[in-house]
């Protein structure tokens, strides 16, 4: 069985981070999908990149 993991926020990068780096080392053969709103803050893709199968998509939708 296949798993994805999406997170979606809009504040709060370094919870965003943490939340990623403990799903992956829980479920280390899943993907991880963020969704972040860039309207309410910014998220450094640079720690995600580290990290395999999780992707950062590239739109942002306001998130209410």
């Amino acid at each position: 069985m296949s798993v994805l993991y999406l997170i979606t926020s809009h504040r709060d990068p370094d919870q965003v981070l943490r939340l990623a780096r403990t799903l992956r080392r829980g479920s280390p053969g899943s993907a991880i999908a963020i969704h972040h709103d860039r309207s309410r803050s910014t998220l450094d893709p640079a720690p995600f990149q580290e990290m395999d199968d999780v992707y950062l998509l590239p739109f942002s939708v306001p998130v209410e």
